[in-house]
């Protein structure tokens, strides 16, 4: 009895939860991403609450990286935005290096409104920078997908020049003048000390330099013209300093004409005569987040699915990807229209035809409003909004079952996406709607073209499609074939990828002991029974439901997700709070009034209106 009311109350519990917010909401709560980057590696991780406070009319510049975190290059140039934050720690009076990332949805307003089309996307945003329209940063996609030390220049580069640094901002000129004591009297005279550096070093390093000691009040540094003989006469030297006390310069040694390397004489040279007094700063060091911060329902479905060999398809997955595909990539186009336009009708079309559930009439909705004879165009915020509105929603509260992973990053979306396309050729193999074999892979190509946010995957998929002949498909079973072909090419490129999650290891699929029919005696494919196995795999009768929140498999699950809730999960208002409390009270007082004892008046008229 105590365990049939404890589920009870679990169950109005979590429903009356589930009313305060839209699913909508809940989805966004719980599938936001981890992202690449913590304060661990000096970057500041910007989102919607604290982006343009950060970014706008504030002393020092931004450098600010936008990335997806589910792409492949993001994840391999992740290390490469952590060593350029470590670099510059110095810099912190001047520049943040700073993240953001777009594969959480609600970040979707500040990736449509920069018009970040490509990822990674790195934009400078200058100190005083003034918000308004199209205020969108310097834009330096010429940089495509740099290595660390580019990277640095460039953004060395951009703080040279930058005219609206103020009184405080580094000096970066050069000196030309004829007589040491010049320097002397350019500097206030609690500088006691003023560090040399030649223009000639390597690439930006006396620029870097400078940068590296603008925040030392008893020392300059300044760099020199090499070619100002005047000046340096016979003298040949890579780095000097001049003392206030003597007015004399004294040329430094140094082991080689590195960054590193003049960093440690000056720093010998600066501790010798007790002026550190400014040090590097210093971070908050967070304990690795992987593998943790999984909820005990996450926990469940991944141990339920890894039990099920071969492991189904999961409507879980499917629904993810049609989420994230078109309530998040989607809509972060600030303006749809032309081959985009055409593009995502013919997406939304397939799912129309070939995604048999109970939001099929939605998807209808969705593409009568696409398909409307005088549109021209779609906004993405006019698109979000106009899916949000309708009826039965057109994205279920789902969870990654299937293409989980228990490391952030990995699977998830990508997974998904394939799974759905997968799932949509088979379905249109078995329809009699269109004979036209392209239809579902001319959509696949379209989206991963125009919307998908992993540009280098988007660049790989097209010029395997080329490769691979996409246009000479010539019927149903062939498209089937070709996607399957394409999909083990693509585990074949990235086995052994950082990407690569080791518990679920890219393979050439299926395997033997899912299918030992599927290859011949020769090791070589046989197609027909190939065909056959997918065409089970990826059918209706395949699906299963498990990870569907409308359908919880038990009471495990129930209290699963309550232990999940009161931990913090679902970030529960004050409001709901005392709804919450409001209902255990009324439940406490109705179980006491069902087992009172004693003696029950009758209720009359006149105990209510009074005897007349």
């Amino acid at each position: 009895m105590r365990t049939f009311m404890i589920d009870v109350f679990l169950t109005v519990l979590l429903f009356e939860i589930g009313l305060s917010m839209s699913p909508y909401e809940r989805i966004m709560k719980r599938e936001a991403p981890q992202g690449l980057y913590s304060t661990s590696d000096h970057v500041a991780v910007l989102s919607s609450t604290n982006f343009h406070s950060s970014i706008f009319d504030q002393p020092t510049a931004s450098f600010v990286e936008f990335y997806n975190s589910y792409c492949g290059a993001c994840q391999r140039f992740s290390p490469t935005w952590k060593s350029l934050a470590k670099n510059v720690t110095k810099w912190k009076s001047f520049v943040t290096v700073a993240a953001l990332d777009c594969a959480t949805d609600e970040n979707n307003d500040v990736c449509r409104q920069y018009e970040i089309m490509r990822y990674p996307t790195m934009r400078y945003f200058p100190p005083k920078y003034a918000s308004g329209d199209k205020q969108l940063g310097v834009n330096l996609d010429h940089l495509l997908v740099p290595k660390s030390s580019k990277l640095l220049n460039e953004l060395v580069g951009l703080l040279q020049n930058e005219t609206n640094g103020g009184p405080n901002w580094p000096k970066f000129d050069k000196f030309d003048g004829e007589d040491w004591a010049e320097i002397l009297n350019n500097v206030p005279s609690t500088v006691q000390y003023v560090y040399i550096i030649m223009d000639d070093l390597p690439e930006t390093i006396p620029q870097q330099i400078v940068l590296d000691y603008a925040n030392y009040d008893k020392i300059r540094t300044q760099i020199i013209n090499s070619s100002n003989l005047k000046l340096l006469g016979d003298l040949t030297f890579r780095i000097g300093v001049i003392a206030r006390s003597t007015g004399k310069f004294l040329p430094l040694s140094i082991h080689n004409e590195s960054r590193e390397a003049i960093n440690i004489v000056i720093d010998e040279h600066m501790k010798y005569h007790n002026l550190i007094t400014h040090t590097t700063p210093t971070y908050d060091i967070e304990a690795s987040t992987e593998g943790n911060g999984l909820s005990e329902t996450d926990k469940f479905y991944y141990e339920q699915a890894k039990e099920m060999s071969p492991m189904p398809l999961f409507r879980a997955d499917l629904e993810q990807a049609i989420r994230n595909s078109l309530g998040h990539e989607v809509v972060q186009h600030s303006v749809i229209k032309g081959e985009h336009l055409s593009a995502l009708r013919s997406f939304v079309s397939v799912l129309t035809r070939y995604y048999y559930y109970n939001n099929r009439s939605s998807y209808k909705k969705l593409l009568d409003f696409l398909m409307e004879p005088t549109r021209t165009e779609v906004g993405g915020a006019e698109l979000q909004e106009f899916m949000n509105k309708l009826e039965p929603p057109i994205f279920h509260e789902t969870r990654y079952v299937g293409c989980f992973s228990l490391k952030k990053g990995l699977r998830r979306f990508p997974c998904s996406l394939w799974s759905l396309f997968h799932h949509l050729t088979v379905k249109h193999l078995d329809s009699e709607h269109n004979d036209d074999p392209m239809e579902v892979l001319h959509a696949m190509h379209g989206y991963i073209k125009y919307f998908f946010g992993c540009t280098e995957c988007s660049k790989h998929f097209q010029e395997m499609a080329k490769r691979n002949h996409i246009w000479n498909v010539t019927s149903k079973d062939q498209a089937v074939l070709w996607l399957w072909s394409s999909h083990n090419e693509v585990n074949n490129r990235l086995h052994g990828d950082m990407t690569e999650d080791e518990n679920h290891p890219k393979i050439q699929f299926p395997l033997e002991e899912h299918c030992h029919v599927c290859r011949k005696k020769s090791g070589e494919w046989d197609k027909n029974e190939v065909l056959e196995f997918l065409r089970r795999h990826y059918g209706d009768a395949h699906i299963s439901t498990l990870g569907l929140y409308e359908m919880m498999p038990n009471a495990r699950m129930l209290n699963a997700r309550a232990r999940q809730i009161f931990a913090g999960d679902a970030h529960l208002n004050i409001g709901v709070l005392a709804y919450v409390v409001i209902i255990i009270c009324l439940m406490i007082v109705a179980v006491r009034f069902y087992f009172r004892r004693g003696y029950r008046k009758k209720l009359y008229p006149h105990d209510l209106l009074g005897k007349v």
